[in-house]
């Protein structure tokens, strides 16, 4: 897998905001208005299966850039 700084650091934004959002949506599950705490989790669903992915993906190109150094980074 060939990939750039600027996509390994695109990876790592991403799965910072997705780890940000799910602290957000946490937080609203125990919001006041019941409606709002079942979307929170509804939504938390999900987004755990991406965040999942995305910390997956961190760690292929963290384990590639370990193998292989930087000959794979361009």
């Amino acid at each position: 897998m060939n990939y750039t700084n600027k996509d390994r650091e695109t990876i790592i934004k991403a799965t910072q905001s997705a780890n940000l959002l799910h602290q957000d949506l946490q937080g609203l599950v125990s919001a006041d208005h019941p409606l709002l705490g079942d979307y929170a989790l509804d939504l938390l669903d999900a987004l755990v299966v991406i965040e999942k992915k995305l910390q997956r993906l961190q760690g292929v190109m963290d384990v590639l850039q370990e193998t292989h150094g930087d000959s794979h980074a361009h």
